[in-house]
């Protein structure tokens, strides 16, 4: 066996320590002070990372041109024919069990079982049994659709759902470009079932980059009046009275809004950074901001949330934050009588000293909510990185933890973005977090996951071992296992690590061991299929040590350090998946020191051997800036990586190791004591610079599995000339590339695959979906069972094993996907599809049977009757065909060829095997 396993991760040089705790297969890998430390940096790192692949040259991701690339996605799909055009046909995989990132819950009105959800990047959910089970409102993870932030109900029982997540457009971009997720305004439903996008918020009205309707973080709706309803937007409070055909302002201002929540009595507060405003009917022009509130409401704030009594009119509760970042929580007020006076019922931060209590965890205009108990004007829930009771004259007390096992009574994921009772049963309450839905049945004294269905998942990562099963690394929510062995639902993940997950990887040669990484680098891996987990320490030993940093922790020196860090296991087997070589295996870090230049990449070959902790060497250069991706060809000779838009080439891995004598040899970086091979000349590692400087951030590299000279590289951004490039001599001292950019519309590309099958294909994943081509030319938008999503990840299985050949996408809002069939067909069925007559096969896809419908007559007879799959492979073979109907249920999701021999000849048809 022939193996190496490559990892980025951005160390910081601390002395720390590591614990594991598994509680009920609940892995706790840190301490949790350090826990929750690290979590706090996580919203602003993720938020970084997003837009650093999104943004352009000046580091912003101008509205236009998203706009402008969704246009172009939406007509390319409408102008095609049928979805017959797409190659390639696609299975989701979940999980089923674990939401996602949610900013809004509806109960309806009608009927409290009957709940709607929205994941960010995920579409509209409806659970018909208070939330038990949920499924995707048709259509709604398609483009603008997808970015569902908040939504409301009229009193005629039409539904509207406003896009576009405002609330955290302060945080990781600049004044012109936020990494949210950019709306297309809002969509509303007669029936609940169909949504149809209001013209009046449509980005075709869009005249400048202050497209009003860009984000619509908060909806509400007036209490009698069925076409009246209420919008906090990018720009302003808007209102309409005839159900959204057209808007006014609710007062003349550019800035943006995040709430909006009408009273009992018909009253409407709105809050921005600068203030609360009321009005006392809610009609155009009738908002002034609240003026007997003192300094507080004044400006100066990050983010202002309300909450209204719907027993009384009167009593208004606000939580206030602090500009900059994730913002401090700086207090909690009340009014009494509508907003004339407040009173500080819960102080926040002052400037020095921080709160007793832990609300926000220092990310308020991140995470923030609260809830007034409908049963009890006094009482109020507030939701932060938990979620805590508040009772005036009685004090505060945390109700929830998400640091502990899932299967406690209290645990409730972290992240608080919604709180909602329900009217009708009070002591329910529904909370929307970034680990998706969760319910209280007892007034929040105990609470329950609903995430049965509800796949909005947000993925950076994925891979998957040689019998399918799939893992990756999700934004808050771990790196989740799916291992088909959970009785209720083959779509179950399990979580084998917390945290932000990172690149993820499953051992071909022993699928037991699985190796996961946490935000900003920090790997583990595990013998026992994710079971338990290794310390850090245990895996990266001595050489490396210490925790990442982002770029504005305290006594940092200004490096960014990457949040998802590249990590690549290389192994090599047979044709017949034998391991060749069982003692070479490599691995690689990059490092960070408070010095600056000490990004790296080491390797290591005893990275499937826990009986020592793996010894790590240095193989490349130190640089200045962060390694960020990187890719190993298939003969584990050579590694791509890259440096923001800048390509590098390292070689000579192979000829530094003797396998026998497990030794190392490096003559120019890292290190000199093993020395087996003298002064062999060819055994130097060398890394060059490539001459090509892309014009963003490279986002992924793909190399041929066939053929190392033929190489992908995807870059990010908006307003690239190309985002999708090429070489066919990888290996020389100066390759080219090209552009293969073709007609793909200009928007972000961040994962490639060069089809094992066929290397003029290649498929692409980007912010818009998965799309293919086979000239570099015209480009295919495959999404025949695949959400118009961000695709973060695409893998292609090349090694032998039962899903050779099937791709596998990460998407960032929908979990993850894999195809049913292979893009191209390795056996050489062309000409017998082309020179003999075929055959017609119905169903076309089919699940258990497939009818033949063949044209012979008294006399005629059949020889043989065969299919073969992808590989050449003979999967069925009779001598003949006592019916037209095949029993085909014991072939695996794919493509496939059959062919009749009969006296008239050779007929042959190709049909998709589906489950």
């Amino acid at each position: 066996m022939k193996n190496f396993f490559i990892t980025s991760i951005s160390l910081l040089l601390l002395t720390f320590m590591f614990v594991e705790i598994s509680q009920n297969n609940k892995q706790s890998y840190i301490p949790i002070e350090e826990r929750i430390s690290k979590h706090s940096k996580g919203a602003k790192a993720s938020l970084e990372y997003l837009h650093r692949l999104k943004s352009n040259e000046n580091g912003e991701i101008p509205i236009q041109a998203v706009l402008q690339a969704r246009r172009d996605v939406e007509s390319r799909k409408s102008n095609r024919s049928s979805s017959s055009n797409t190659t390639l046909l696609w299975t989701e995989m979940g999980p089923d069990n674990v939401g996602g990132r949610t900013r809004a819950i509806l109960i309806d009105k009608d009927d409290s079982t009957k709940i709607y959800a929205g994941g960010v990047s995920g579409g509209l959910w409806r659970s018909d049994n208070a939330g038990l089970t949920w499924n995707i409102v048709p259509g709604t993870d398609q483009l603008e659709f997808s970015g569902v932030v908040s939504i409301c109900q009229t009193t005629n029982g039409d539904i509207y759902f406003g896009t576009g997540e405002g609330a955290t457009s302060n945080m990781g971009g600049n004044s012109n470009g936020s990494s949210a997720f950019i709306g297309g305004g809002i969509y509303k439903s007669t029936d609940g079932v169909t949504f149809s996008q209001l013209e009046s918020t449509a980005p075709s009205n869009l005249i400048s980059e202050n497209f009003d309707f860009a984000s619509v973080t908060e909806m509400a709706a007036h209490k009698t009046d069925p076409n009246t309803l209420y919008a906090a937007t990018r720009r302003g409070v808007k209102v309409t009275t005839d159900g959204g055909q057209t808007w006014q302002s609710g007062l003349v201002t550019a800035a943006e809004f995040l709430d909006v929540e009408v009273a009992i009595d018909g009253s409407v507060f709105a809050s921005t950074a600068s203030g609360i405003f009321y009005s006392v009917d809610g009609t155009e022009g009738s908002f002034n901001q609240l003026t007997s509130v003192g300094p507080v409401f004044g400006g100066g704030s990050g983010r202002i949330e309300i909450a209204l009594s719907p027993s009384d009119a009167n009593y208004v509760y606000a939580i206030y934050s602090n500009q900059g970042g994730l913002g401090r929580y700086k207090g909690i007020y009340r009014s009494i009588d509508k907003g004339v006076s407040w009173e500080l019922i819960l102080p926040g931060w002052n400037g020095t000293t921080p709160p007793t209590y832990n609300i926000f965890n220092q990310q308020a205009n991140y995470a923030m909510s609260i809830a007034v108990d409908p049963q009890n004007k006094d009482r109020v829930i507030i939701g932060g990185l938990d979620l805590w009771e508040f009772e005036y004259g009685v004090g505060i007390e945390p109700i929830s933890y998400w640091a502990i096992s899932e299967f406690a009574s209290f645990y409730v994921h972290a992240d608080h973005h919604e709180i909602l009772f329900d009217e009708s049963n009070p002591d329910r309450i529904y909370f929307g977090h970034d680990g998706g839905v969760s319910r209280s049945d007892d007034n929040g004294e105990s609470f329950v996951t609903m995430n049965r269905g509800y796949s909005v998942t947000q993925f950076y990562t994925v891979d998957y071992s040689k019998d399918g099963k799939v893992i990756g690394g999700t934004q808050d929510n771990g790196t989740q296992y799916i291992n088909f062995s959970n009785n209720i639902s083959n779509q179950n993940a399990k979580e084998i690590a917390g945290g932000d997950g990172g690149h993820t990887q499953i051992s071909y040669i022993d699928p037991d061991i699985i190796f996961s990484e946490s935000q900003n680098g920090s790997a583990r891996r595990s013998a026992d299929g994710g079971n338990t987990n290794g310390t850090l320490e245990n895996f990266l030993g001595d050489t490396i040590a210490g925790l990442a940093q982002t770029a504005d922790d305290e006594g940092a020196n200004g490096l960014f350090a990457t949040f998802i860090n590249p990590m690549y296991l290389w192994e090599e087997v047979d044709s017949d998946g034998n391991p060749i070589d069982t003692s070479m295996f490599f691995a690689a870090t990059t490092e960070i020191t408070n010095t600056g230049s000490d990004y790296c990449v080491y390797m290591t070959k005893q990275a499937l051997d826990f009986s020592v902790t793996p010894r790590w060497f240095q193989v490349t250069p130190k640089y200045a800036t962060a390694i960020e991706r990187i890719s190993i060809t298939s003969d584990g000779n050579h590694m791509f990586f890259s440096r923001g838009n800048n390509l590098y080439r390292t070689d000579n891995l192979n000829l530094n190791v003797d396998s026998i004598n497990d030794s190392y040899k490096f003559l120019d970086v890292g290190d000199t004591n093993d020395d087996p091979n003298g002064d062999n000349p060819n055994a130097v590692v060398s890394t060059i610079k490539l001459n090509t400087t892309f014009q963003y951030t490279i986002t992924d590299i793909a190399v041929d599995p066939n053929n190392k000279n033929n190489i992908v590289v995807t870059v990010g951004g908006y307003g690239s000339f190309s985002h999708v490039y090429k070489s066919s001599n990888a290996m020389d001292i100066n390759p080219v590339f090209s552009s293969v950019q073709g007609n793909l519309p200009d928007m972000p590309v961040y994962s490639a695959v060069i089809d094992v099958n066929d290397d003029n294909n290649i498929i692409v994943g980007t912010e818009f979906g998965v799309w293919s081509s086979t000239n570099g030319s015209n480009w295919i938008l495959e999404d025949n069972g695949m959400p118009i999503v961000p695709c973060h990840m695409l893998r292609q299985q090349y090694l032998p094993g039962i899903n050779k050949g099937i791709i596998y996408v990460g998407t960032h809002g929908r979990g993850i996907f894999k195809s049913s069939n292979t893009s191209s067909i390795s056996y050489d069925s062309s000409d017998e599809l082309n020179n003999f007559n075929s055959v017609s096969i119905f169903p076309n896809p089919a699940e258990t049977f497939i009818n033949i419908d063949i044209n012979l007559t008294e006399g005629d007879f059949i020889n043989d009757v065969s299919i073969i799959d992808l590989m050449g492979k003979e999967v069925y073979k009779s001598k003949s065909l006592s019916s037209s109907k095949i029993d085909i249920s014991f072939l695996e999701d794919g493509n496939y060829i059959i062919i009749i021999n009969s006296n008239l000849g050779k007929q042959v048809g190709k049909f998709i095997k589906t489950n």
